[in-house]
């Protein structure tokens, strides 16, 4: 997988997004889709939040799979730390504004610079991370079934992560200015 991280690393580094293919096979990607089907959690239209402890998904997230892509682009160690499932189809879809995902999960709540507003969602803490926290997460996504424009496919400004923590006047400037990316792109199965 050495030579295909380097170019995910590229692909994330310069545009803020990148597509690997088959990091796992079929069979593993049936049994983490079997076990969320199976979850308890509360399930909104959306999904479900917080995963990490369900094994399959912790299992996943701890893979060596994953964890080399992570640690190609944030470098050092890469720690899981959260996992959402987004449930998204023909029946249940919505649109989501243009928008960063600023805010991250926190153990406790401590009154750091740069850190805040707070919020608590499922009784988790959630705080709104300054950019130097910022640029050591990278959002992994596993697609368990397709994804089509139908579908909602996740869409990017590419190039807007070197911005920093933007406003979302400038992130709605900038969605007139850059030509959105669907990932993945269609026609990719």
């Amino acid at each position: 997988m050495t030579s295909l991280s380097a170019e995910w690393k590229t692909q994330v580094l310069e545009q803020g997004y990148g597509i690997v293919f088959d990091v796992f096979g079929a069979g593993r990607i049936a049994g983490l889709k079997s076990a969320v089907e199976n979850e308890t959690h509360r399930r909104s239209r959306a999904g479900i939040r917080h995963l990490m402890n369900v094994p399959r998904v912790h299992e996943m997230a701890y893979s060596a799979e994953l964890l080399s892509l992570a640690k190609e682009v944030v470098g050092g160690e890469a720690v899981p730390f959260r996992a959402t499932l987004f449930d998204k189809s023909n029946s249940s879809n919505w649109l989501v504004a243009w928008h960063q995902d600023t805010a991250l999960p926190i153990r406790e709540r401590r009154e750091m610079p740069g850190w805040g507003p707070w919020s608590v969602k499922e009784g988790v803490v959630y705080a709104h991370a300054p950019k130097e926290a910022l640029e050591r997460v990278i959002a992994l996504r596993l697609h368990l079934d397709d994804s089509d424009l139908d579908n909602g496919p996740l869409r990017v400004l590419p190039g807007t992560q070197k911005l920093g923590v933007l406003t979302d006047e400038e992130i709605h400037r900038l969605s007139e200015e850059i030509v959105p990316v669907d990932c993945p792109p269609a026609g990719w199965f």
